[in-house]
């Protein structure tokens, strides 16, 4: 029930002020754009003319079993430096990765924000970001290219970006909520929820570096 207060104020302008909010980001997410360039080892990628993806510091899943034993080392050493910056360790992770046999990248796993998408879209992405001939943030302007050339029935079976700060969260925890995302029997709040069980179990160092969470779902 809205009442008056003293003044003529409304008691219920608190819950109108969460339920703009809330509305607010829900529009927000709604317009995040799909089919970004898939990120290393992430969920999908920057949007259009969006600065440098940030690295992870894990390697993508799988890689270790795949890999010779000094290219591993030295791929490791790259996500792992404090030192480089994420365009350095672009471009050194794309140099080290171009370089090897065909027989070796083709076992490499696919990445996961791929791996619906039809197989002759894949193979495309495939020559895109195998060409010796282009750097590595021409690989990732040509790929959005032809993403975004794509059927809107193609580029959504793509993930929507990762949120910001994903790249800190550890593997069990991007595993989490990649589930929670994907789960199409949850509403929007349960998801909310779902999602905000997994952060709240983060170590503290951890959650320092993630953005401020979206304003929970109104009660109405």
């Amino acid at each position: 029930m809205i009442g008056i207060v003293a003044g003529g104020g409304r008691t219920d302008k608190p819950m109108l002020k969460a339920g703009n909010a809330y509305h607010k980001y829900k529009a927000k997410r709604h317009s995040w754009p799909r089919g970004g360039m898939p990120a290393p080892g992430g969920f999908g990628g920057p949007p259009p003319n969006a600065g440098v993806p940030p690295v992870p510091r894990e390697l993508p899943p799988g890689f270790e079993n795949v890999l010779p034993s000094d290219k591993l080392a030295e791929l490791r050493a790259i996500h792992e430096s404090t030192t480089l910056s994420n365009e350095d360790k672009h471009d050194r992770i794309d140099k080290l990765l171009t370089a090897l046999p065909s027989e070796v990248l083709d076992r490499l796993p696919v990445n996961p924000a791929l791996e619906k998408l039809p197989e002759d879209v894949k193979q495309q992405i495939k020559s895109i970001t195998r060409d010796k001939t282009i750097d590595w943030r021409a690989k990732m302007q040509r790929v959005q290219q032809y993403i975004q050339s794509l059927p809107d029935a193609i580029k959504r079976l793509l993930p929507p970006p990762p949120p910001p700060g994903f790249e800190y969260l550890p593997e069990d925890a991007k595993a989490a909520l990649k589930a929670i995302q994907e789960n199409p029997n949850l509403g929007f709040r349960e998801r909310y929820y779902k999602v905000k069980e997994v952060m709240d179990r983060l170590p503290a160092e951890v959650r320092a570096k993630l953005p401020p969470p979206p304003p929970p779902p109104p009660m109405f």
